[in-house]
């Protein structure tokens, strides 16, 4: 499948490695041979290469986790557990995650 035009190509076909309807080149994934939706980007004016690829390669900022809240009134306690929202959410930290993308290194 062509991920630009959403067209549904074949395995063999005369444009080589490109879509048939809008040829758009196809890179393919070496794990599942599928192809990749590839991303292409311009750069705004006054940003350079070096400080480009600088910003991709920085460390998003850490976001500051809630824990859980503990409330005292009079004869009743309340303990509110709140686990983290979707923007909190760390993947270094989870299982799942961390085992998947060892697979591939």
């Amino acid at each position: 499948m062509c991920y630009r035009c959403s067209t549904t190509n074949s395995l063999l076909r005369q444009t080589g490695n490109a879509c048939t309807s809008c040829r758009q080149p196809l890179e393919f994934s070496f794990v599942s041979f599928e192809p990749l939706p590839v991303v292409e980007f311009v750069l705004e004016e006054g940003i350079s290469d070096e400080e480009a690829v600088r910003l991709i390669q920085m460390e998003p900022p850490q976001k500051k986790s809630s824990g859980p809240v503990i409330t005292d009134e009079g004869t009743t306690q309340t303990l509110v557990l709140s686990g983290p929202s979707d923007d909190q959410l760390d993947d270094e930290n989870d299982p799942f995650t961390s085992t998947n993308t060892e697979m591939f290194l």
